[in-house]
């Protein structure tokens, strides 16, 4: 039975592998100021997935085996470390972070979202007032209060649709109300603490560019890509809970 079990594991750790090597062909660089430093993809959702369905540890090697398999496939100039380390820990956080609120309160899991996407959509706003321009490919652009405007309502509209998502979901599928605060909590603190906090340490390492003008980037480009992200996780959870396809380890069973 244990031979079976990890023979089950292995197998779905390599489809998950095999998903994040094909998404790895469909990921979008975008350069900032002149520096090609932004990457807007969906690689981490196999890897955030064999966190949940398989825990921490399957879930740092699916990163990691995913991260160097694109560098060789499809990378383009020097291979670096921390980019590694970037996908090994969304696999161990998505193993550990829902654990770790499997036997707290509704109120603790409710507050906890509530001052996280705070926390960010407060960075955010700060960032946007703090930026004169920034440059795209090499354009400058002048983030009058238009933009800024516009940015803002942008990340609003993404945060309703993925609100009515979540309760929509709740509706047709039945579904816990705190598995999807759960959800939230963990998509924000990966993009958070590995995208927005480390990746600009590896981009400085890598090309040059200083430390705050990757974080400012990848602060207003995190509170586009999270409630994405959360739609995406959420729907692929529904389908594993209503299809009873595999368990959820390290999640909140229903």
């Amino acid at each position: 039975m244990k031979d079976k079990i990890q023979v089950i594991q292995i197998t779905t750790a390599t489809m998950l592998t095999t998903v994040g090597v094909i998404l790895g062909n469909f990921s979008i660089i975008l350069p900032i100021f002149s520096v090609p430093a932004l990457r807007l993809d969906i690689v981490a959702i196999p890897i955030i997935l064999a966190g949940l369905i398989l825990g921490k540890w399957y879930g740092m090697g699916v990163g990691i085996v995913i991260d160097i398999l694109n560098f060789l496939l499809y990378g383009q100039g020097a291979y670096h470390v921390g980019f590694t380390i970037n996908y090994a820990l969304i696999g161990l956080f998505s193993g550990l972070i829902p654990l770790f609120f499997m036997n707290k309160n509704f109120k603790f899991i409710k507050n906890t979202l509530l001052i996280t996407s705070s926390v960010l959509i407060l960075a955010t706003i700060i960032v946007l007032y703090s930026l004169n321009d920034l440059s795209l490919g090499g354009d400058s652009v002048t983030l009058n209060l238009e933009i800024r405007i516009a940015i803002v309502s942008l990340i609003v509209v993404m945060t309703l649709l993925t609100l009515g998502f979540m309760y929509l979901t709740l509706r047709d599928y039945k579904y816990e109300i705190r598995d999807m605060y759960v959800v939230s909590i963990m998509i924000i603190l990966i993009e958070f603490f590995v995208i927005i906090l480390l990746t600009p340490l590896w981009i400085q390492d890598l090309f040059g560019q200083p430390y705050y003008i990757g974080f400012l980037a990848r602060i207003i480009r995190g509170s586009l890509m999270i409630p994405f992200k959360i739609i995406i996780v959420l729907a692929i959870i529904n389908v594993i809970k209503k299809q009873q396809v595999t368990s959820l380890r390290g999640f909140i069973e229903s």
